[in-house]
């Protein structure tokens, strides 16, 4: 049976479902949604906690970031920031990272927030094949361009919304 996904804005009831901790290889590339949300930087009015929900059941998280730090990724005032997405370990090779990905989910809910932007773009650290391969599985391209993050070198990608 097909797994239902859908992107909601992050409720503080979802902080439970969302106590996960990521392993190995990605313990090294992202951070835990609990890790992300006790910095309160992504609190701010720019940001947007997008909590990725299951069955209903929260699985995964992402940030969606309009502040100044997306111009480090593009030059078109009209991009937003995709930041700290993860899914549950337990919810992996599921489909749902994809799905929330699909222009279907992603797009309808970036233009009901920000119905100027036209560009979703992020940094993947250049050794994380895993997530390399969701994203360009997904329609996201490698930009070509890349820039020194904490935690080594990111190529930026980028999709435009539609």
């Amino acid at each position: 049976m097909p797994q239902t996904v859908t992107l909601v804005p992050y409720d503080p009831a979802h902080a439970a479902d969302l106590d996960y901790r990521l392993h190995g290889e990605q313990a090294q590339y992202s951070v835990s949604p609990q890790e992300r949300l006790q910095n309160g930087r992504f609190a701010a009015p720019d940001c947007l906690a997008v909590t990725i929900l299951c069955q209903n059941r929260p699985i995964g998280f992402f940030i969606l970031d309009k502040g100044s730090d997306r111009l480090t990724y593009s030059t078109n005032p009209r991009t937003v920031l995709l930041r700290s997405m993860s899914v549950n370990p337990a919810y992996q090779g599921q489909g749902c990272a994809r799905a929330a990905l699909a222009d279907d989910k992603l797009a309808p809910l970036i233009r009901s927030i920000l119905p100027d932007c036209d560009e979703i773009v992020f940094g993947v650290h250049h050794a994380n094949r895993a997530a390399i391969g969701l994203y360009q599985s997904c329609g996201f391209a490698d930009t070509g361009r890349t820039f020194m993050g904490t935690k080594g070198l990111q190529y930026i990608y980028s999709k435009t919304i539609r």
